[in-house]
């Protein structure tokens, strides 16, 4: 698994911004059933993340963030597969896109 070194400010930074994160109340509902979809399809993620060398959940955390967790958009930036990108990364496209 890749390590990322950050310096000594930042580290203690973002532990304390992960130690004092809270959710909420009124977003249980909303973060379960996230939680639940992202579990759901941890498998598809393990897959993507163990060829990038990456832990599985941060695969899972852009795919919701970027797409809602959609299959058959792109897990950069939410575009359908199905043609070229329109939003940054421009104009890439997937196996199953026709070619333009």
């Amino acid at each position: 698994m890749s390590k990322i070194s950050y310096s000594n400010s930042l580290a203690k930074e973002y532990d304390n911004l992960y130690k004092n994160c809270k959710i909420n109340e009124n977003c249980f509902e909303v973060v379960d059933s996230i939680t639940d979809k992202i579990l759901s399809n941890k498998t598809r993620y393990e897959n993507v993340a163990l060829s990038l060398n990456i832990p599985w959940y941060i695969v899972a955390a852009i795919h919701n963030m970027e797409s809602s967790q959609n299959f058959s958009k792109h897990l950069h930036n939410g575009d359908p597969l199905s043609a070229r990108t329109i939003h940054v990364p421009i104009g890439r496209f997937s196996d199953t896109a026709k070619s333009k």
